[in-house]
């Protein structure tokens, strides 16, 4: 009956060892799938900004494209059939990326509860499991007592037997019979002390040998874990410091971002402002063409701050330039410390795959086993694999703790990615209320652009030039200075 219990106290070590396998593999099931968000959101933001970049590049397209009456409808239509097909894409977007994150959080939760459930039962059994090794020793003591008495019991008797056999002898002959039966018996007792003795001491040898075993399969995973719980914590901060970082960058690249908006603005008012006063300046030389001219110093004035709008407009285009060049090199240095953060996270799962492949290879003994040692060396046993248990289950909440910190984080991006959408949007539907347009006549030699061209940002620079030139002829008829644009 004892060895049926020890083994089957071996049998709930193996289980308790299982359970906590399985537990491990979930907690790297969920890192995965935290990883996997983490790529996917990048995705999603790659093409966030693909569509962005291809949204400006069409306002662009259409703006520049507003300004031919000829290809004015066939452009405008072009023009709205891209938005609606921007609106469609980006409505899948968002809807794609809610159905993502709301059955992620469902799975997660759905295997958080699991494996609450599962930490339950595993405290219910290292209880019950406790309380068989209670009664295990309780009856190992009992037992040992009851073959102490009998080893002092047949002691005595093997003391008294030569006295009595003496004094038989000499007493009575008639008791000759009952003294050689006492001789008799003192043999088997000594045979069953020494057969006790033999079983005892063995056991005693069995019992240290199994305990100096386990003492040195516990060093080795103690030194193996204390080995990979540096290696750990230093991948751990590696990927703390590329997490600062990332957010540093997303921080520059939102500041950026607000930056050029506001930039965009202001260039967006001096254009307007540039327009009013040509449309001024045309008026007035209509003005002057009809002999209503106006007085000279009124002309100066409307000449400088003429000078002074166009001085802005190039200093606002230079500094446009450079907070572009600006964002592309903060987007450079997100992708990069994007592309170390997937590198330390690999390298931090390798790590952990690599410590519970060693605990799975270090023999675990399965052989029914009972130690006969001290009551204080037993409860010290039981209350070390207590507090062991104890560990790992307080480690296994911890990575749950994290894991759950690492999903409120995503979502709070989420949410300001989001909110930056809103944003954007709300511009540009702002940016596409109707207001007054006005269009610049250019010399008979400009370039047209054909109706299936859509290379039209690569001629910017040679329509630039012609604006140019035509500034240069205006001047020379009016009078009036032209900066460069």
């Amino acid at each position: 009956e004892h060895v049926v219990k020890c083994h089957n106290s071996s049998q709930t070590e193996a289980d308790e060892s299982s359970v906590t396998a399985m537990a491990e593999t979930e907690c790297d099931r969920l890192d995965e799938k935290v990883s996997s968000l983490l790529k996917r959101n990048g995705k999603l933001e790659i093409e966030a900004d693909v569509l962005r970049s291809d949204f400006s590049s069409l306002e662009e397209q259409a703006e520049m494209l507003v300004s031919d009456k000829s290809d004015n409808k066939h452009f405008q239509q072009l023009a709205q059939n891209l938005k609606q097909a921007r609106h469609c894409l980006e409505e899948e977007l968002k809807t794609q990326r809610e159905q993502h994150v709301t059955e992620e959080w469902a799975t997660a939760r759905r295997a958080l509860a699991v494996f609450e459930e599962q930490q339950g039962a595993v405290g219910q059994k290292t209880m019950q499991e406790l309380q068989e090794l209670r009664q295990a020793n309780q009856q190992l003591q009992e037992r040992f007592r009851l073959f102490k008495d009998k080893h002092l019991k047949a002691e005595e008797r093997l003391v008294q037997a030569p006295n009595q056999e003496v004094g038989a002898s000499m007493e009575h002959v008639t008791e000759g019979a009952g003294g050689t039966a006492r001789t008799s018996e003192a043999p088997a007792n000594q045979v069953e002390i020494e057969e006790l003795s033999q079983r005892y001491e063995s056991l005693v040898e069995q019992s240290r040998a199994k305990e100096s075993k386990w003492n040195q399969e516990k060093k080795q995973l103690k030194h193996i874990e204390e080995h990979l719980k540096e290696a750990a914590e230093t991948l751990s901060a590696e990927l703390q410091v590329l997490k600062t970082k990332h957010e540093e960058a997303l921080e520059a690249k939102l500041e950026l971002r607000g930056q050029l908006e506001q930039m965009t603005k202001d260039n967006r008012a001096l254009s307007q402002q540039v327009q009013n006063w040509r449309s001024y300046i045309k008026g007035f030389e209509e003005n002057k063409e009809a002999g209503k001219g106006l007085e000279a110093p009124e002309v100066d004035r409307l000449r400088l701050e003429l000078d002074q709008t166009m001085r802005n407009l190039h200093q606002l285009g230079l500094r446009n330039e450079e907070m572009s060049v600006d964002l592309s090199k903060v987007l450079e240095e997100r992708n990069g410390l994007r592309h170390q953060l997937s590198h330390a996270q690999e390298a931090l799962r390798q790590r952990e795959d690599q410590l519970v492949r060693l605990q799975s290879r270090l023999p675990v003994s399965r052989d029914s086993h009972f130690v006969v040692v001290e009551d204080d060396s037993q409860q010290a046993d039981l209350h070390q694999r207590l507090a062991e248990s104890e560990r790992l289950r307080v480690e296994l909440q911890e990575t749950v703790e994290e894991l759950r910190s690492s999903l409120r984080r995503e979502r709070q991006r989420r949410t300001l990615i989001e909110d930056e959408w809103d944003l954007l949007e709300e511009g540009r539907r702002i940016e596409a209320l109707p207001s007054d347009t006005r269009t610049l006549l250019l010399h008979e030699d400009i370039i047209k652009i054909p109706p299936t061209e859509y290379s039209i940002t690569r001629q910017f620079r040679s329509h630039a030039h012609k604006l140019r030139q035509w500034l240069l002829g205006r001047q020379e008829t009016s009078g009036l200075s032209v900066l460069h644009i």
